[in-house]
């Protein structure tokens, strides 16, 4: 978020971004490089996380499905970062006001929603509404909970003994409805993240000072 938030801002605030503008380069060459320097920058606080759950799935500790619901959970939170954090350091000129608006997006969405949510289910008693758990689950922080109590082995001699279940908002749902709803999820965080990406391009040379 800090890298992709501040890659453009830190060049307004430089002056540096007018020339790159004046260069030859086409937009498309600057988005590009401007995207492979945030991934070649992150990429070792990725693959780990891959990487942990492929070991202890070898180890049996984990369900063989864990491997995929983690790959879509990192992936689709990255392209989502970034195209937020690129959206905004195009859009503002300062590198502060970027980082605190792109937090703020995030916190909101990932944690100010999902505790809303819950909240308001206690208030109301709505515990069974499927938008609900819809909107509880839009969070990467509780897809992340729900797959790692999931995925965990407890005693078992193969993970594939006992059926797998996770608890997505107070109702259990199997392997199967679990990983599609991980696809939709995923789906729809990397779609907004191409979106902004795009967004960001297109305002490249507007605010340029």
């Amino acid at each position: 978020i800090v890298l992709s938030a501040a890659t453009i801002t830190a060049e307004k605030e430089s002056r540096c971004w007018p020339l790159l503008l004046t260069t030859t380069l086409p937009d498309n060459h600057i988005l590009a490089a401007k995207i492979a320097g945030v991934l070649r920058r992150t990429w070792p606080l990725w693959l780990p996380i891959v990487l942990h759950s492929i070991v202890f799935v070898l180890f049996m500790r984990l369900r063989p499905a864990a491997v995929v619901h983690v790959t879509l959970l990192a992936l689709a939170a990255l392209v989502f970062t970034l195209g937020l954090g690129l959206y905004f350091s195009a859009r503002l000129r300062r590198t502060t006001a970027a980082l605190v608006v792109t937090f703020a997006v995030i916190a909101s969405l990932w944690g100010l929603v999902p505790l809303t949510v819950r909240l308001a289910t206690v208030v109301l008693g709505q515990f069974d509404s499927p938008v609900v758990e819809v909107l509880h689950g839009l969070s990467p922080v509780v897809q992340a909970t729900v797959l790692s109590a999931g995925n965990v082995v407890h005693g078992e001699l193969w993970p594939m003994a006992k059926p797998a279940r996770y608890v997505w908002f107070h109702r259990d749902v199997a392997l199967g409805a679990t990983t599609l709803r991980m696809l939709l999820y995923s789906g729809l965080y990397a779609s907004a993240g191409v979106l902004l990406v795009w967004r960001a391009r297109c305002r490249f040379r507007r605010d340029v000072f």
